[in-house]
Formats: structure tokens, C-alpha cells, sequence
């Protein structure tokens, strides 16, 4: 083995013990650190607990009249999925990236000032997504917010951001 090998062979075994570290036990700062800069994948089989809430992006237009467009749900986000989604689903993976985004949105959060945190990759993502969704004649701005729902209790709002220019 040569010098190459030993450090190649240490660097990926650093990276799978934090992905460990990551999702079974203590998320110190730096594994938080390197997940963030995505450096260290999510596994959702090393989950100890299931998801058990859903989640739901949806968005508003301001219009140049100074009207506000109802809330919409994005990418039909609040449906119900059939029993044949497990064979033919074509919005998998736009649902899948966009949850990612608000859970990576949702620990930036706990971390981030406000103002660092409307710089961050999830909600420059999520307004560049937004940004491409079709619009109410007239928009010229946009929001969003991330409603939770958890099983018996109603919705609540878990984030709300503020207008920007289209």
C-alpha cells in the first residue's frame, strides 16, 4: 500500500464513521458541520425513530395591484399517494428533494441567525424552485412557508419567510 492508499482508505473510513456518528448518535458540531457542507450522507435506515409528522412547502404571490394570492401547495405536496406509487411514481423525486430541502432548512434554523440563514443553500433552493412555478398575472414578488401536520393535531405554520422580487 502506498501513502495514497492510507490516506484515501482514512479519509472515506473518517466519512462513514461520521455518517454513523451522524445518525445514531451525538450530532456534535463538526459532524453538523460536514453534513451541512454535504460531505456526510442522510440514511434513513439509521433512523432510530420514523418519520411521524408531514410536511408541506406552499407559496404566495404578491401582485403589482397589491393583492395576495391564496396559499398553494406545492407540486401537489398534500395529496395522498396511491397504492401504486411503489411501482410508477414520477414526482418521487421531486417530493424527496424538496423535503430534504425543508428538513435542511429546519436546522439551519436552530443554528443560523435569520439574516445568515435567507442566505443559506435550502432557502436560496427553495426560493429559485418557487421562483420557476408558474405565477398569478401581475406577480412580481413571492413567499413561502412549511406547514407540519402531526396525526390528531391541526396544521401549524413552522416557518414563514419573507416576500421576495421574482
Amino acid at each position: 500500500m502506498t501513502l495514497l492508499d492510507v490516506a484515501i482508505l482514512v479519509l472515506f473510513a473518517g466519512l462513514l464513521m461520521a455518517t454513523v456518528l451522524y445518525e445514531t448518535g451525538p450530532r456534535w458540531r463538526v459532524v453538523r458541520a460536514l453534513f451541512r457542507l454535504g460531505l456526510v450522507p442522510q440514511w434513513s435506515f439509521f433512523a432510530p425513530a420514523p418519520g411521524t409528522q408531514n410536511l408541506y412547502l406552499l407559496y404566495r404571490d404578491l401582485t403589482v395591484d397589491g393583492d395576495v394570492t391564496a396559499w398553494r401547495v406545492v407540486h401537489r405536496m398534500d395529496e395522498s399517494r396511491g397504492f401504486w406509487t411503489f411501482a410508477w411514481n414520477p414526482r418521487r423525486r421531486t417530493r424527496k428533494a424538496l423535503l430534504d430541502l425543508i428538513l435542511a432548512l429546519e436546522l439551519g434554523r436552530e443554528e443560523m441567525r435569520p439574516d445568515v440563514l435567507k442566505l443559506s443553500t435550502p432557502y436560496l433552493l427553495i426560493i429559485h424552485h418557487l421562483s420557476c412555478l408558474p405565477r398569478s398575472p401581475g406577480a412580481f414578488a413571492t413567499e413561502f412557508l412549511v406547514m407540519v401536520s402531526n396525526p390528531g393535531q391541526p396544521p401549524r405554520v413552522a416557518f414563514q419567510s419573507e416576500r421576495h422580487r421574482l
